[in-house]
């Protein structure tokens, strides 16, 4: 199991290497960064409606379960009480009776920005889902990456 998310810095202040730095999520943090945020380390509201608006398949998800269902779900894994394959099997199991292939397609080979922010302690935080190979490329599972997003002259957008 991963012990960090990707954010920690690989040593301390003093050169002594951080036994919660997880290479793997590190590298697979920087990639996502790299390919839908343009290398920044946070989102912008821009930044977020441009991702978000690339899977319009999540809304429909997300219409299909209830909003108020979502929004609690969306929150528990947020606060790591459910995992990211557990909300992307809610999501995609509410998409799976419209029959559309190229959708389920989509949404298992690339990442979504969950609409909405979820409050992680004094902050708000948006929530990525992203499909993340194993080691040896034969096994895929969901991974959650919280990210910041700046804050504007004008509030962020929430939905």
């Amino acid at each position: 199991m991963f012990s960090g998310d990707g954010t920690e810095p690989a040593t301390d202040a003093n050169g002594v290497k951080n036994p919660k730095f997880n290479e793997e999520m590190a590298k697979f943090r920087s990639k996502f960064q790299q390919d839908y945020l343009g290398g920044d380390k946070m989102f912008s509201s821009a930044k977020y409606r441009a991702v978000r608006d690339q899977s319009p398949w999540v809304r429909t998800a997300i219409e299909q379960i209830g909003k108020e269902k979502y929004v609690v779900m969306k929150q528990a894994l947020a606060d790591g009480k459910i995992s990211a394959m557990d909300m992307h099997s809610a999501l995609t199991d509410a998409i799976a009776e419209l029959g559309d292939e190229e959708v389920m397609k989509q949404a298992g080979t690339q990442p979504y920005v969950l609409p909405g922010l979820a409050s992680s302690g004094q902050s708000k935080r948006v929530i990525v889902i992203a499909p993340m190979k194993g080691k040896k490329g034969n096994e895929t599972s969901m991974q959650a990456l919280k990210y910041a997003i700046r804050e504007e002259q004008g509030q962020g957008e929430q939905q």
